[in-house]
Protein backbone atom coordinates (compact mmCIF):
# COMPACT_ATOMS: atom_id res chain seq x y z
CA UNK A 1 0.00 0.00 0.00
CA UNK A 2 1.48 3.48 -0.90
CA UNK A 3 0.70 6.96 -0.55
CA UNK A 4 -2.57 8.38 -2.30
CA UNK A 5 -3.39 11.45 -3.74
CA UNK A 6 -7.09 11.84 -3.25
CA UNK A 7 -9.71 14.51 -4.71
CA UNK A 8 -13.26 15.36 -4.84
CA UNK A 9 -15.57 17.82 -5.86
CA UNK A 10 -16.46 20.45 -3.70
CA UNK A 11 -19.84 20.19 -4.52
CA UNK A 12 -22.40 18.53 -5.67
CA UNK A 13 -22.05 17.62 -10.06
CA UNK A 14 -24.89 18.47 -11.99
CA UNK A 15 -26.79 15.55 -13.68
CA UNK A 16 -25.75 17.27 -17.21
CA UNK A 17 -22.15 17.22 -16.05
CA UNK A 18 -21.16 13.62 -14.76
CA UNK A 19 -20.75 12.29 -17.74
CA UNK A 20 -18.76 14.76 -19.74
CA UNK A 21 -16.79 15.05 -16.73
CA UNK A 22 -15.90 11.25 -16.14
CA UNK A 23 -14.91 11.22 -20.21
CA UNK A 24 -12.62 13.90 -19.74
CA UNK A 25 -11.00 12.60 -16.72
CA UNK A 26 -10.80 9.22 -18.47
CA UNK A 27 -9.15 10.86 -22.09
CA UNK A 28 -6.42 12.47 -19.76
CA UNK A 29 -5.79 9.23 -17.86
CA UNK A 30 -5.47 7.84 -21.59
CA UNK A 31 -2.81 10.41 -22.79
CA UNK A 32 0.04 8.91 -20.32
CA UNK A 33 1.39 5.99 -19.00
CA UNK A 34 1.24 6.30 -15.12
CA UNK A 35 3.45 5.18 -12.73
CA UNK A 36 0.95 3.12 -10.34
CA UNK A 37 -2.22 4.16 -10.56
CA UNK A 38 -4.02 6.66 -13.26
CA UNK A 39 -6.38 9.65 -12.23
CA UNK A 40 -9.81 7.84 -12.08
CA UNK A 41 -13.82 9.85 -11.45
CA UNK A 42 -16.68 7.99 -9.35
CA UNK A 43 -19.53 8.52 -7.17
CA UNK A 44 -18.60 9.04 -3.78
CA UNK A 45 -20.72 6.70 -1.64
CA UNK A 46 -22.21 9.25 0.44
CA UNK A 47 -25.42 10.06 -1.49
CA UNK A 48 -23.96 13.98 -1.56
CA UNK A 49 -24.14 14.23 -5.31
CA UNK A 50 -20.10 14.69 -5.49
CA UNK A 51 -17.47 12.78 -7.18
CA UNK A 52 -14.04 11.91 -6.75
CA UNK A 53 -11.19 9.67 -7.26
CA UNK A 54 -7.86 8.25 -5.54
CA UNK A 55 -4.41 7.51 -7.33
CA UNK A 56 -1.88 5.67 -5.61
CA UNK A 57 1.44 7.80 -6.73
CA UNK A 58 3.84 5.57 -5.25
CA UNK A 59 5.39 1.93 -6.56
CA UNK A 60 7.47 1.01 -3.23
CA UNK A 61 10.29 0.29 -5.81
CA UNK A 62 12.53 -2.18 -3.95
CA UNK A 63 15.85 -0.58 -5.35
CA UNK A 64 15.27 3.09 -6.15
CA UNK A 65 13.26 5.30 -3.80
CA UNK A 66 14.11 8.32 -5.29
CA UNK A 67 13.15 7.12 -8.64
CA UNK A 68 10.13 5.88 -7.27
CA UNK A 69 9.54 9.80 -5.95
CA UNK A 70 10.16 11.48 -8.81
CA UNK A 71 7.57 9.78 -11.27
CA UNK A 72 5.50 10.38 -7.95
CA UNK A 73 5.75 13.88 -8.18
CA UNK A 74 5.48 13.16 -12.30
CA UNK A 75 2.09 11.51 -11.64
CA UNK A 76 1.24 14.37 -8.87
CA UNK A 77 1.94 17.18 -10.83
CA UNK A 78 -0.04 15.75 -14.35
CA UNK A 79 -3.22 14.66 -12.43
CA UNK A 80 -2.99 18.40 -10.95
CA UNK A 81 -2.97 19.87 -14.01
CA UNK A 82 -5.81 17.73 -15.19
CA UNK A 83 -8.08 18.95 -12.45
CA UNK A 84 -7.48 22.64 -13.14
CA UNK A 85 -8.25 22.01 -16.53
CA UNK A 86 -11.74 20.05 -15.53
CA UNK A 87 -12.16 22.82 -13.37
CA UNK A 88 -12.00 25.31 -15.86
CA UNK A 89 -13.87 23.53 -18.30
CA UNK A 90 -16.35 22.32 -15.92
CA UNK A 91 -16.75 24.87 -13.73
CA UNK A 92 -15.80 22.45 -10.75
CA UNK A 93 -13.94 23.01 -7.81
CA UNK A 94 -12.18 20.34 -5.95
CA UNK A 95 -10.45 19.68 -2.64
CA UNK A 96 -7.44 17.41 -2.28
CA UNK A 97 -5.52 15.37 0.49
CA UNK A 98 -2.34 13.60 0.39
CA UNK A 99 -2.06 10.48 2.40
CA UNK A 100 -5.50 11.67 4.22
CA UNK A 101 -3.96 15.14 4.69
CA UNK A 102 -5.51 17.97 3.34
CA UNK A 103 -3.21 19.54 0.20
CA UNK A 104 -4.93 22.42 -1.07
CA UNK A 105 -8.13 23.15 -3.64
CA UNK A 106 -8.58 24.01 -7.12
CA UNK A 107 -11.55 26.34 -8.13
CA UNK A 108 -11.66 28.04 -10.97
CA UNK A 109 -9.23 26.34 -12.78
CA UNK A 110 -6.81 27.24 -10.85
CA UNK A 111 -4.45 25.75 -7.86
CA UNK A 112 -4.47 26.96 -4.21
CA UNK A 113 -0.83 27.68 -2.77
CA UNK A 114 -1.32 25.04 -0.21
CA UNK A 115 -1.42 22.58 -3.60
CA UNK A 116 1.43 23.97 -5.14
CA UNK A 117 3.19 23.66 -1.45
CA UNK A 118 2.30 19.69 -1.62
CA UNK A 119 3.55 19.39 -5.30
CA UNK A 120 6.90 21.21 -4.17
CA UNK A 121 7.26 18.76 -1.36
CA UNK A 122 9.03 16.44 -3.85
CA UNK A 123 11.23 18.36 -4.36
CA UNK A 124 12.22 19.17 -0.41
CA UNK A 125 12.24 15.12 0.03
CA UNK A 126 15.19 14.85 -2.97
CA UNK A 127 16.68 17.29 -1.03
CA UNK A 128 16.41 16.23 2.25
CA UNK A 129 17.98 12.81 0.62
CA UNK A 130 20.52 14.39 -1.46
CA UNK A 131 18.85 13.52 -4.43
CA UNK A 132 19.07 15.18 -7.69
CA UNK A 133 16.02 14.61 -9.64
CA UNK A 134 17.50 15.92 -12.72
CA UNK A 135 19.29 12.62 -13.49
CA UNK A 136 15.52 10.91 -14.41
CA UNK A 137 14.29 10.64 -17.41
CA UNK A 138 10.39 9.98 -16.98
CA UNK A 139 10.56 7.67 -20.12
CA UNK A 140 13.59 5.83 -19.38
CA UNK A 141 12.10 4.72 -15.59
CA UNK A 142 8.58 3.17 -17.28
CA UNK A 143 10.94 1.62 -19.77
CA UNK A 144 13.17 0.53 -16.72
CA UNK A 145 10.35 -0.77 -14.14
CA UNK A 146 7.57 -2.14 -16.82
CA UNK A 147 6.61 -4.52 -13.93
CA UNK A 148 5.89 -1.77 -11.66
Amino acid sequence: MGTSLSYHTVETVPAATRQPLIDFIESKANEREWWAECIMLYDLRDGSGRMGGDTKLFCLLDDDDAADCFMAMKDAEFLVDCLESASKQFGVSWELTLAGEPAGEITRGARTEIVQQMLDSFDLIAEDEDVDFERYDRESLLAKYPDR
